[in-house]
């Protein structure tokens, strides 16, 4: 684990970050959990600053790679919490997205043999996940140092993204390739604009457009969440 990064109001402006971690769990279900997380920020300005991350959280072992385990306590993984790709929340989804290309909601039978009863939402479930994040950070309101407006009572930052993750396991195989309205298990992408502003000093709220490419039915919307810049 390292940390030579430098803060700026809501989120890191310059340096970078790293964290590897492997840690096992014995008992009824006996797994390893691998996190690979780096991250990086350039600021080749001093009101803009490119920031790139990438991130694997995985299970290993028999629970992640066996049928019989899929019925277990131990929860999947989702891959479309806002910390991770902006457009897929769990909230957001709609019950028409679950027909697509031909499919009907139901049992579907995918190229993988995986069942699903709604693919763009079955496909962010797995024991391990796949994240890359890009963004272009600039300071919109902040202060005379630091800040395109001087407003230092909300400070505030424009970003403009680009997510993309992945999420499989044993059971749940990927394909990898484009598609935005196939119902196999492909990798998911967004693209967007968020402003987070830091509020009182107490908590930083984003509120963000994003169009996520892998739900056509849905296309662009709104979005909110309560956390820092990456």
């Amino acid at each position: 684990m390292g940390d030579n990064s430098f803060y700026g109001f809501v989120s890191p402006i310059r340096g970078g970050r790293y964290r590897y971690e492997l840690e096992g769990t014995v008992g009824t279900e006996n797994f390893l959990t691998a996190i690979t997380d780096w991250r990086r920020y350039w600021a080749p300005h001093r009101n803009l600053t490119f920031a790139v991350r990438g991130l694997h959280y995985g299970r290993y072992g028999a629970i992640a790679n066996s049928v019989e385990s899929q019925g277990t306590a131990i929860r999947p993984l989702f891959l479309g919490y806002e910390t991770f790709i902006r457009g897929y929340a769990w909230e957001s989804f709609e019950n028409q997205e679950c027909a697509l290309d031909g499919f009907q909601a139901g049992e579907i039978i995918l190229g993988s043999g995986e069942v699903s009863s709604c693919p763009p939402f079955d496909r962010l479930f797995g024991h391990r996940l796949g994240v890359v994040n890009l963004e272009a950070r600039i300071p919109l309101i902040g202060t005379e140092q630091f800040g395109l407006l001087d407003f230092g009572f909300l400070p505030t930052e424009l970003s403009f993204f680009v997510d993309g993750g992945l999420a499989w396991d044993g059971v749940r195989e990927p394909t990898l390739e484009w598609c935005t309205g196939c119902p196999d298990r492909v990798p998911v992408f967004s693209t967007g604009v968020s402003a987070r502003v830091n509020i009182l000093g107490f908590l930083i709220l984003e509120t963000y457009y994003a169009y996520p490419f892998q739900r056509p039915d849905k296309g662009g919307h709104w979005g909110f969440n309560l956390a820092p810049g990456w």
